[in-house]
């Protein structure tokens, strides 16, 4: 059956706190109103008290340099370590992100080249927003198992660099967002605890929601203009309440779903990994699951808000934490703009068994965050 056999993340080089998101969004405003410096500490406090919900303590972003296939390379070199493959020994690529290099380019064929892999392999975008990454997975799994596939191993990857598309004028995304990857190596493994049939997916779609939230500018419906620059289209904007109650709902439903589908119950899931959207969003969502807050793994207090990378991230520091561990189940959702959304059980038994040089160096600080 195809499992993961290797996780590896990547964060953004500049470390941002609240304090740092509350000072610019609090200038921004302030410049805005005529510059009156004893405004200052009241917006400070208002942004402050904005954060509180999210769950956010830090977050890291990329520097001018830095891109998203910088990011998406690294991850996908530690993962490769892990695994114990190099990456001539990849037969497919597949990257789930919205913020490319360049428009109109996929990310994909930038890290196949830049890993060095062998000439020709398979390598693909593909755009589900916050949810990519779900659907990365989906495809590998699929093209694992068909006559059609290209075999393996094959790499998964989420990655973002979204912090070049917000802005203080919008506070509620400035505050909310991270640059990061997460990578995942998958291959077929053995079937050692007859998880075969468990393993499942419960993907879907609404483009009822396609405007809640979403970068409005430089697309077809609004292409690039003097006029799109002007107005802030080119900043991610969301619709906070209707996107709060949809992923909800919708990441509760599809992981009802899919663990019908693999005729499991709660209680024999070792771990939760849901989107790291917002705290507020994950705990609602856990409760309508049953699902002990101890059995749900949270990290937006790190990193913020990742999109697609969020999951892959959470599996890399909840394996070494020791809060993922080889031969279980776990179930993994997410929703992203679209709206895009889904839920998939994962079996780990292809996790490596983690060594305690590996774990004394996380818990030393030298393995997390991976910069």
């Amino acid at each position: 059956m195809p499992g993961i056999i290797g996780i590896g993340k990547s964060v953004g080089r500049k470390l941002v706190t609240n304090h740092d998101i509350a000072e610019a969004v609090a200038q921004y405003r302030n410049e805005s109103r005529g510059r009156n410096p004893d405004l200052l500490p009241r917006l400070r406090n208002s942004v402050l008290k904005m954060l509180g919900p999210i769950g956010t303590d830090t977050r890291y972003w990329a520097d001018e340099e830095q891109c998203t296939s910088d990011l998406a390379t690294e991850a996908s070199l530690e993962a490769l370590r892990m695994a114990e493959k190099s990456p001539r020994e990849i037969t497919s690529i597949t990257l789930a992100t919205m913020s490319q290099d360049y428009l109109g380019v996929p990310v994909a064929p930038v890290v196949q080249y830049r890993l060095e892999t062998k000439n020709g392999i398979p390598a693909k975008d593909i755009q589900a927003a916050c949810a990519g990454t779900l659907y990365a997975l989906h495809d590998v799994f699929k093209d694992l198992t068909s006559q059609f596939g290209s075999g393996g191993p094959q790499l998964a990857i989420g990655a973002e660099v979204l912090s070049k598309h917000i802005h203080p004028s919008h506070p509620d995304t400035y505050g909310l967002f991270g640059d990061a990857a997460g990578a995942l190596v998958i291959d077929m493994v053995e079937d050692r605890q007859g998880d075969a049939s468990k393993v499942q997916f419960h993907l879907g779609a609404d483009g009822q929601f396609q405007t809640d939230l979403l970068i409005p500018g430089g697309g077809t419906k609004h292409p690039t203009s003097m006029q799109t620059v002007e107005d802030g289209m080119h900043c991610l904007q969301m619709n906070g309440p209707i996107i709060e109650a949809q992923a909800i709902r919708r990441m509760a439903e599809s992981t009802e779903a899919v663990l019908k589908k693999a005729n499991l119950k709660p209680g024999e899931i070792s771990l939760f990994i849901p989107h790291q959207a917002n705290k507020e969003i994950i705990i609602k969502t856990a409760k309508l699951l049953n699902f002990p807050i101890e059995r749900v793994y949270i990290n937006i207090n790190r990193y913020g808000n990742t999109s697609a990378a969020t999951i892959p991230l959470a599996m890399h520091d909840a394996y070494y934490e020791g809060r993922l561990n080889p031969d279980e189940m776990i179930v993994v959702a997410s929703l992203g703009a679209g709206l895009v959304f889904g839920a998939a059980t994962l079996s780990t038994t292809g996790l490596p068994k983690r060594s305690t040089v590996s774990k004394l160096r996380f818990r030393l600080g030298s393995a997390f965050p991976s910069r």
